[in-house]
């Protein structure tokens, strides 16, 4: 009985999250290669990105901002600006042109693998002309990296001063048409600098407080990038 009532629970879940994930369609040529088809917003990154829309939690607000746009999210937990430049060419962006880019990529650089800023710093400049070469007609929205580190909500941790350090030098990146620089750091922490569990349970990824913050924070540029009213 036990057996019998956990498969009808898992067949169950399936169908409500299959549903949950289908709620931005995407092109069905995708990964084919033989043909163009536009999407309108492309999100590129590493697990603060990916958790968004692969979260059942996360996903009501994933819906409420993105949910009538074309969008596919190829971010991936754990990559550094070098594994993102690589992923750029994967399967799933075969086939497809973005209206919009949404890049925010550095955290696991400066972060558990303990590089210097100057390496995020240059990934990131290698990851936005891959970007260009790849889809010249988008728009690129570069986020600045968001604050984090599991050990020291303060802002006198080591690693947020590299992620600031990374931060400073990515305005010069931008040229205001086809890439935008967006810097929303600082509404992840408060008055004091200390960084918010209410947002951020585990210092790092964003709960649906915190997508809700940020999805607040895109939705009007995007809007604006696609020519949304």
């Amino acid at each position: 009985m036990r057996r019998t009532f956990i498969l009808i629970a898992f067949t169950a879940f399936s169908l409500w999250a299959f549903s949950a994930f289908s709620i931005s369609p995407l092109p069905e040529n995708i990964g084919e290669g033989e043909k163009t088809e536009t999407i309108d917003i492309l999100f590129v990154g590493d697990s603060i990105t990916d958790n968004w829309d692969n979260t059942l939690e996360n996903l009501e607000v994933w819906d409420k901002y993105f949910g009538s746009y074309r969008v596919l999210n190829i971010a991936v937990g754990g990559h550094s600006t070098a594994q993102c430049l690589k992923r750029i060419d994967c399967r799933e962006t075969q086939g497809i042109s973005p209206r919009v880019i949404v890049l925010m990529i550095g955290t696991n650089d400066v972060g558990y693998l303990q590089m210097a800023p100057e390496t995020a710093i240059e990934g990131n400049r290698k990851i936005l002309q891959k970007l260009r070469a790849r889809w010249p007609e988008a728009r690129i929205l570069h986020l600045a990296v968001f604050p984090s580190d599991p050990k020291d909500p303060t802002p006198q941790s080591p690693r947020r001063q590299r992620i600031l350090k990374v931060n400073e030098a990515l305005p010069a990146m931008a040229d205001g048409e086809k890439i935008i620089f967006l810097n929303i750091h600082d509404l992840f922490i408060d008055e004091n600098g200390l960084m918010c569990r209410e947002t951020h349970p585990d210092l790092v990824h964003p709960n649906a407080d915190g997508y809700e913050i940020w999805g607040k924070a895109l939705a009007p540029v995007i809007r604006e990038l696609l020519g949304v009213k």
